[in-house]
């Protein structure tokens, strides 16, 4: 019988040396939804000779301790899991426009997500290679996840966009993380479950048409539903990686 080895190690978030357990780098309640009903999930990948998978694996890696894993890291995990998916399901409610969401913990909503990109950014898998964020970075979002502070809405700015083909969304696709580069920042683009995350990594000043549209200190967010079709970077990947299906 094959046993996992138990593997010391620095946990990367609190720094001290302990037992490390496998933990998930995206948050094993996307996966939860990704596959419900048929078990699997669709993963897309901006590679052009990477074909459309059917995948059933969650990513994971030793990278903290129990305590950081199960304990400070968990309960964001948690919060964010109720507002997606348990208060009132984003992918089933009937809004034809955008959602308008009010009354958040700002600060546990940001460090979870700031923590799930920072884990990509941590992650040896190839999946994760093009989340690479500069040590300045890395260091300031793990100091703010280990201490529950958080940045303002300006300084990391994090949107989301639920996907929709004719109308309707999807919990079961997701995309490897991809970025662009622009006016010296880095913006990463992340679909999880059907939420296509943005993350500004860097101060960067939106257009007054976009700033509506990030995590806001308020305790607001406004969550655009989008056709497909009208996201063409977006809509060129899931196109080709339909073309390239493979069973």
């Amino acid at each position: 019988m094959n046993r996992d080895r138990s593997i010391i190690g620095k946990c990367a978030l609190c720094g001290t040396m302990s037992d490390l357990v496998k933990s998930h780098v995206i948050p094993k309640f996307f996966f939860r939804k990704i596959k419900e009903g048929r078990g699997f999930y669709h993963q897309l990948s901006p590679n052009p000779d990477t074909p459309r998978k059917k995948g059933q694996t969650e990513p994971q890696e030793r990278l903290f301790c129990k305590n950081c894993d199960t304990v400070t890291l968990r309960d964001g995990e948690s919060y964010l899991a109720d507002v997606l998916f348990e208060t009132g399901n984003l992918h089933t409610l009937p809004s034809p426009g955008s959602i308008n969401l009010d009354r958040l913990n700002y600060g546990r909503i940001q460090r979870c997500l700031l923590s799930i990109l920072w884990r990509m950014s941590l992650s040896i898998q190839d999946y994760f290679k093009f989340v690479q964020l500069d040590n300045i970075h890395s260091n300031r979002i793990r100091n703010c996840i280990l201490n529950g502070e958080c940045f303002s809405e300006a300084e990391y700015s994090i949107m989301c966009t639920i996907p929709l083909i004719d109308g309707k969304s999807y919990s079961d696709w997701m995309l490897t993380p991809c970025f662009v580069e622009t006016d010296g920042n880095t913006v990463y683009q992340c679909l999880m479950a059907g939420f296509l995350f943005t993350f500004i990594v860097g101060s960067v000043s939106l257009p007054d048409d976009e700033q509506k549209f990030r995590l806001k200190e308020s305790g607001t967010w406004t969550i655009r539903r989008m056709e497909l079709a009208t996201i063409p970077w977006l809509f060129e990947y899931f196109s080709d990686a339909v073309n390239r299906t493979t069973n």
